[in-house]
């Protein structure tokens, strides 16, 4: 996917103002998103949004051998062409950028002609308005002989521009969502987390015994995350007889993740191992006196991304002892 196409998450988030004004009196549960709306502060963030309706909008057009054969462009909500946008006629800028001037001050379709090669051409924009405040947020230009714009051209144009409208707005209304359903997954994520968490020091200080502690804490990181492998680094003073806990090495490099995690008492991360695709984590597990061992996750980059090192550590805390 080209960066035209792609949209930038974190511009994209800030397009989105929340105007919900949900309708009671409407039987449709979803009118509210109908009237969410882009205002005057979002536009010069629109970019990437108005280019990516162009290119689908365009592709449509297929289906209108007239309307394809004429030359069109999009331009944003101060009359300026957008560069680098395909299917675009860079040669009718200028055209298309004067008529879009004129635009402006009428807030209307307006055309500028021009004899090319002998022949009359037509060049105009056509305001694109939004849907509630009936603001300019961009303008789609069009060209076409000025014999077809003279019979009907231009009201064709027009409402094909609709079209272009209702693209926008549906991808509009997918980031909205989407950012949505992103915030609601958070917020889920961190509820079951607390309460795992108060699950994990509810069984905690139902033990003594700190074996069945340590086991505790294993098997919880390891059921949150089942594709990492982990291992428990234990100083020599806590001897476990869980498979998964071995005794600190005396010996190991300055490097060394373990290392780093057991001197410091930080989370430590290392990405520069021989594969490339796995990360290694070292999470230090404190206590009233000191570091007294080092958890040590590997586990591919994939589950990384999922991974919540705030947590993690928590966790080793709470199992401190």
């Amino acid at each position: 996917m080209s960066e035209q196409k792609a949209y930038a998450s974190q511009d994209s988030r800030m397009l989105i103002q929340d105007k919900l004004h949900t309708s009671r009196d409407s039987e449709d549960p979803t009118a509210w998103l109908r009237e969410t709306e882009i205002v005057s502060h979002d536009f010069p963030y629109l970019a990437n949004l108005i280019a990516d309706s162009f290119e689908e909008w365009i592709d449509g057009l297929e289906a209108l051998p007239f309307a394809k054969s004429w030359d069109w462009c999009v331009l944003n909500f101060e009359g300026r062409y957008f560069a680098n946008i395909a299917d675009q006629q860079e040669r009718w800028r200028h055209q298309w950028e004067q008529a879009a001037a004129a635009s402006l001050l009428s807030g209307a379709t307006s055309s500028v002609q021009l004899t090319v090669q002998g022949q009359d051409m037509s060049f105009f924009t056509i305001p694109l308005i939004t849907r509630v405040d009936k603001e300019i947020f961009a303008f789609l230009g069009c060209a076409m002989p000025t014999q077809q714009y003279l019979m009907g051209g231009r009201d064709t144009a027009e409402a094909i521009s609709l079209q272009y409208r209702t693209i926008f707005y549906h991808k509009f209304e997918h980031i909205f969502v989407t950012d949505l359903a992103s915030v609601h997954q958070h917020a889920e994520r961190e509820s079951n987390r607390r309460s795992l968490l108060f699950q994990i020091v509810q069984r905690m200080h139902d033990n003594i015994d700190v074996n069945a502690v340590l086991t505790e804490v294993i098997d919880s990181i390891s059921a949150m995350y089942p594709g990492a492998r982990l291992e428990l680094f234990m100083s020599q003073d806590h001897r476990s007889t869980h498979p998964q806990v071995k005794p600190l090495p005396f010996q190991m490099s300055s490097d060394d993740v373990c290392a780093r995690a057991f001197k410091d008492g930080r989370v430590a991360l290392n990405t520069n191992t021989e594969d490339q695709h796995i990360v290694e984590i070292g999470l230090p597990l404190g206590g009233k006196q000191g570091v007294y061992g080092v958890f040590h996750m590997v586990m591919d980059n994939s589950i990384f991304m999922d991974v919540d090192l705030r947590f993690l550590s928590m966790v080793a805390d709470t199992a401190g002892f």
